[in-house]
């Protein structure tokens, strides 16, 4: 269930970057271009959502662990961010 909550906040957070929080970076060159995809901004989403949700966990772990487990969540945050984004968009077009 845990797992839900963190992918669910990446999804959150994903999406309030891309539509909120645009155009406060869109001035910065790497966050334009990292907010125009959404993979991309899905991955950071992830594993900051990880943090919010489980900080009390990932501090208590070693840090070749710590990497791993950011670098999961980063990458499960965006493949279930993107699956989600890409079924939306088709419910959207019918």
């Amino acid at each position: 269930m845990e797992i839900l909550l963190v992918l669910l906040c990446g999804f959150g957070i994903t999406f309030f970057l891309q539509h909120t929080g645009y155009h406060l970076l869109k001035h910065i060159a790497f966050f334009e271009k990292m907010l125009q995809c959404t993979f991309c901004t899905a991955v950071h989403g992830g594993w900051l959502g990880y943090l919010l949700c489980s900080w009390v966990n990932f501090i208590e772990l070693s840090f070749p662990l710590m990497l791993s487990t950011l670098m999961a969540y980063a990458f499960a945050g965006g493949a279930f961010t993107y699956a989600l984004d890409a079924v939306a968009s088709y419910w959207e077009k019918e």
